[in-house]
C-alpha cells in the first residue's frame, strides 16, 4: 500500500477511535474501546518500525504519531480518574467533570490537542511539546492571574496571529 494512503488511513482510525472515546466518556457506549486503541497502537508501532524515505511523509507520520499519544494520554488519564473515583458519571452515564482549581483539566486539554492540530495546520513542528510542561504552564499562568483578582476562573483558547499558533487566556 502506498506511504500517502495509508498515513490518511491511520488519521481516519485515530478520529474515529476519539469519536468512539467521546461517546464512551458521553455514556453512550458502555465499554471502553480499548481493542480498537489497542490496534491503532500496533498499527502506529508497526509504521514506525518501516523506513519512510519521504521527509514529507515521515513529518506526517511523527505529526499523526504525537496525536495519537496525546488523545491516549487524555483518555488513561480520564478512565483512570474515573475508576479511582475523581471523575463521577451523572445519570444518564455521562462523565461529569467537577473542577476545583482555576482552570478545568478538559479545557486544559482541549487547549493542548488544539495547539497541537493548529501547529500541525501551520506546518511548524510539535514533537517536542509535552502535555505535562504545557499543562503546568496553563495551570501556573491561570493561577498567576486568579490571585492577581483579575477573574475567579479562567478558560483558554487556541487562536492563529501572524502566522502562529498562540493559546489566549479568557478571563470568566
Amino acid at each position: 500500500m502506498n506511504t500517502k494512503v495509508e498515513l490518511e488511513h491511520l488519521e481516519l482510525l485515530i478520529e474515529d477511535l476519539k469519536r468512539k472515546y467521546d461517546l464512551f466518556f458521553q455514556g453512550l457506549l458502555r465499554v471502553e474501546p480499548s481493542k480498537e486503541k489497542k490496534a491503532l497502537e500496533m498499527k502506529l508501532r508497526t509504521m514506525g518500525q518501516r523506513n519512510i524515505p519521504n521527509t514529507s511523509d515521515q513529518f506526517k507520520f511523527n505529526t499523526i504519531q504525537a496525536r495519537f499519544h496525546s488523545y491516549q494520554n487524555m483518555w488513561s488519564r480520564i478512565v483512570t480518574a474515573i475508576e479511582e473515583g475523581r471523575i463521577e458519571r451523572d445519570s444518564g452515564g455521562r462523565v461529569a467533570f467537577h473542577s476545583h482549581g482555576p482552570v478545568d483539566e478538559d479545557n486544559m486539554n482541549k487547549a493542548f490537542i488544539d495547539f497541537l492540530n493548529a501547529k500541525k495546520d501551520l506546518n511548524q513542528p510539535a514533537d517536542g511539546i509535552e502535555f505535562s510542561s504545557f499543562r503546568k504552564k496553563l495551570f501556573d499562568r491561570a493561577t498567576d492571574m486568579t490571585e492577581k483578582g483579575d477573574c475567579e476562573r479562567v478558560e483558554f483558547k487556541v487562536v492563529v496571529e501572524d502566522g502562529k499558533a498562540k493559546i489566549k487566556a479568557i478571563k470568566k
